[in-house]
């Protein structure tokens, strides 16, 4: 099946589930809070890993 995104595997690849249903509802505070307790990191670095698959 032709993929006419094919950035969007991986982002999937590297972010939770939860956090990527988030971004695609632009809910990106909820998503930064997230995936920043999920991993175990700063905010700023889930923003800026964030920031860099989207």
């Amino acid at each position: 099946m032709f993929n006419p995104d094919p950035s969007a595997k991986s982002v999937n690849s590297k972010l939770p589930k939860a956090v990527i249903m988030m971004i695609e509802k632009n809910n990106i505070v909820m998503a930064i809070k997230t995936l920043a307790e999920d991993e175990n990191i700063s905010m700023d670095e889930a923003k800026v890993r964030i920031d860099e698959l989207c």
